[in-house]
């Protein structure tokens, strides 16, 4: 699926009545959350601060980051950060020279690296989250690239020595390698004589 389409899935996922229910009750753990009614008023608020500007985006990344680690399981937490790094993970996608791989492929190895990245991520490390995440996920995203990139190359290379080794070797004259029963006949005319 397409990063842009996947935005509207992600919608509809978080409109749903117990997706609320789940944001409720994590309002109680993070009182960073409890401000906002709903699941959309914090999407607003991660992607455009405003007044609260950045350190209040950062306490949200945070608690949603919380939240992600606390319950793996549920995966309200990690859709909400999937949809607010959707920007980001498209502009990182569009830093990508198509080359053999399709545009489904490469969404889809961006999804999968910000969820990998997430699902380890040091809350404990210093700096924003929003900039942690964005760079290990570029980092993994263009290591799983080369690495698919690499395997392609290798099995070019397979296919071509393959190929040479089907092909029948032809030469314009013969090539004499080893022995060759034509120089050492035998028979009276052809036996040299004893010293």
């Amino acid at each position: 699926m397409r990063l842009p389409a996947l935005r509207e899935g992600i919608k509809r996922v978080l409109s749903a009545e117990e997706t609320q229910s789940l944001f409720d009750e994590a309002k109680r753990h993070h009182p960073d959350l409890a401000e906002y009614q709903t699941v959309f008023a914090l999407l607003a608020v991660l992607q455009n601060p405003g007044a609260g500007g950045y350190p209040a985006q950062e306490r949200i990344l945070r608690a949603l980051v919380a939240e992600d680690h606390r319950d793996p399981a549920n995966r309200l937490w990690r859709t909400l950060l999937l949809y607010a790094f959707l920007p980001a993970l498209i502009r990182l996608r569009a830093r990508t020279i198509r080359g053999e791989a399709r545009h489904d492929d490469l969404d889809s190895t961006a999804w999968a690296a910000f969820v990998q990245v997430l699902a380890g991520y040091p809350l404990s490390r210093p700096g924003s989250v929003a900039a942690g995440l964005t760079r290990d996920t570029a980092k993994l995203y263009f290591k799983i690239l080369r690495r698919e990139q690499s395997v392609r190359e290798h099995e070019r290379e397979l296919v071509a020595y393959a190929e040479l080794a089907r092909e029948p070797v032809q030469a314009s004259e013969p090539v004499a390698v080893g022995f060759n029963p034509a120089d050492h006949q035998a028979g009276p005319e052809h036996d040299e004589p004893d010293p």
